[in-house]
């Protein structure tokens, strides 16, 4: 029953991860902004981080220099790879720390991966015993039963999001290396205009950028 511990611990590290996120708007923006670009209260990518890290950091769980290095290294190459690969789906840059005066590409900063280096420490030290101690109480069939409901949830999540990504391949986002404010105004016109979806995608992400010919 282990693939099924690292299913739930997948949806809940997500979950926590669009805590996070929501408290990130909440402090710096003033207001609730549910992050990601699912419809529902998760971010897929903290999730698959922390089954990452938990499934290689668990070895070096008493060396808290190998943790923070490993942490670091592990959830930058992630962020990277992913805002990599969502820029080529969708045209448009997702998140962007060109302001930040350490960065690589704008995909990632300093500022994160230091925190992704502390996130290894914690993971490891502080949520791996409280998730098994959780999990460990929880009847194998209820484990089971709660995890595919979260499965469909999420592929059906999936599918309205993909909704939206075909909204955006419908509306000519085309490739080019640089990301203006006319093109980002462009691009909010598109969306306040496309229901529901696009405009979640918006207010998630309030600084999405395009790209221009």
């Amino acid at each position: 029953m282990i693939y099924i511990d690292y299913i739930l611990q997948f949806f809940i590290f997500s979950f926590i991860g669009w805590v996070v996120e929501v408290l990130e708007g909440l402090i710096n923006k003033r207001g609730f902004i549910n992050r990601g670009f699912l419809v529902g209260p998760i971010c897929p990518i903290y999730g698959v981080c922390c089954i990452i890290m938990l499934l290689i950091l668990k070895r070096y769980e008493n060396d808290y220099i190998i943790l923070f290095l490993l942490g670091m290294v592990i959830c930058t190459l992630i962020e990277y790879i992913t805002s990599f690969i969502l820029e080529k789906i969708f045209n448009t840059r997702w998140w962007d720390y060109s302001d930040h005066k350490i960065n690589l590409n704008g995909r990632v900063c300093l500022e994160t991966m230091l925190l992704f280096g502390i996130s290894g420490i914690v993971l490891i030290k502080v949520f791996k015993p409280l998730n098994i101690l959780l999990l460990n109480i929880i009847p194998n069939n209820i484990k089971v039963f709660v995890s595919i409901v979260f499965i469909i949830v999420l592929l059906i999540d999936l599918f309205f999001s993909i909704k939206v990504i075909n909204f955006l391949k419908n509306n000519n986002l085309i490739k080019v290396t640089d990301c203006t404010k006319e093109v980002n105004q462009k691009i909010k016109d598109i969306l306040s205009k496309g229901g529901y979806l696009p405009k979640r995608l918006l207010k998630s992400f309030p600084l999405l950028k395009g790209k221009k010919d």
